[in-house]
């Protein structure tokens, strides 16, 4: 049966040039349920005038029902080098999950071991801490709901800001270029303590799903980026303030989102076990599989251990032991990372891109 039932859209391009399709999500981790959706997951190479002409970039096609997305080749390629872990699950799904292999698409298939590099610990990690954050914030909205909306006030600010509004956005916009300007390596006139935190922050917003806010910023990164950028004394005390009242009406309004959204099975689970179970599973799949490529370079989308991750999903493992699993693994993560040489530190990204390159340039005769 043709691929192209999958598709909604009137873009026939789209569909004549998917070179992969595969199931995605909890159907082909094993972890699904009577009421799972299917999602399917893929890759398209646009026609060369994407490529040589005036066309608009194409990236993606997106749709809902049924919830599909492929992603354009060298975007996919991108993604797939910087081991996101929601396209590089795309490579190893399991052969049973595949709807469509093009030709092109088996290449792509042939050497999808070339992605796996260490960055896997910065990616998959990051995201498993990002789960955590979520179930920790919901943990503390389910036992110490807020009371009401913050307000300026409260934070020592007057009810007007004394502040224009386009030199506070030029505030932040400055912060974020020298956020942009730090990384793992190259950290000038920070102190130890400071990289740490930087280090760690940018590891937690690693995954494109998850976009930083500046009003989010540990205090050690605000103030050091702040003091780098030379603002006065007077200045970093305002904008301080304005960035706690921010940062506390984008939590309040973040609740105010979550009371009205909460899917209706999951709240119960909320309600009865004090955490998002969901989350919770999502936790502990994401950190055995970055365990699994640093200890043994095998990326296991159809999980072994779907069983015991359903029982997790039901509320069979309480907040507390989750937090304690998640450090111990946590910890191992850590130690894997600087002793294992299953992976090399980074993707050969020449080789990568040569094959790239020839993927695409033959889609050009054949697609």
């Amino acid at each position: 049966m043709s691929h192209y039932q999958y598709y909604n859209t009137n873009l026939d391009w789209i569909k004549k040039n998917t070179i992969y399709l595969t199931i995605h999500g909890s159907k082909a981790y094993g972890t699904n349920i009577a009421t799972s959706d299917t999602d399917y997951r893929g890759i398209v190479i646009p026609p060369k005038e994407y490529y040589l002409g005036l066309k608009k970039n194409f990236e993606n096609y997106v749709q809902n029902q049924p919830d599909l997305t492929v992603f354009e080749m060298r975007k996919f390629i991108k993604l797939a080098i910087d081991n996101n872990p929601n396209v590089l699950e795309i490579l190893f799904t399991d052969p049973n999950d595949h709807v469509y292999i093009h030709p092109l698409g088996e290449k792509i298939l042939s050497f999808k071991e070339e992605f796996l590099s260490k960055k896997c610990k910065n990616t998959f990690s990051g995201y498993a801490v990002g789960q955590l954050k979520r179930i920790k914030r919901h943990y503390e909205w389910i036992m110490n709901p807020p009371k009401k909306m913050p307000t300026r006030k409260e934070c020592g600010l007057p009810e007007l800001t004394l502040i224009p509004k386009n030199q506070i956005e030029a505030v932040y916009a400055a912060i974020r270029k020298q956020l942009d300007k730090w990384n793992w390596h190259e950290l000038e006139n920070v102190d130890s303590s400071t990289k740490i935190a930087i280090q760690t922050h940018f590891e937690e917003t690693l995954c494109e799903i998850m976009q930083w806010h500046w009003s989010d910023l540990d205090d050690k990164i605000w103030l050091s980026a702040a003091n780098q950028i030379g603002l006065d004394t007077n200045m970093i005390d305002i904008i301080t303030k304005e960035k706690v009242f921010t940062s506390k009406l984008k939590e309040w309004n973040q609740y105010q989102d979550w009371l009205k959204n909460r899917n209706p099975e999951r709240a119960i689970l909320e309600e009865k076990y004090g955490f998002d179970c969901k989350h919770g599973y999502h936790l502990v799949r994401l950190q055995r599989m970055c365990l699994e490529l640093l200890e043994k370079k095998l990326m296991l989308v159809k999980r072994p251990d779907a069983q015991e991750l359903i029982d997790i999903r039901n509320g069979k493992w309480s907040f507390e032991q989750l937090l304690d699993y998640s450090e111990q693994m946590d910890n191992k993560i850590n130690n894997l990372y600087l002793t294992s040489n299953a992976l090399p530190a980074n993707v050969d990204e020449d080789k990568v891109d040569n094959i790239c390159i020839q993927i695409i340039e033959e889609s050009f005769r054949i697609l």
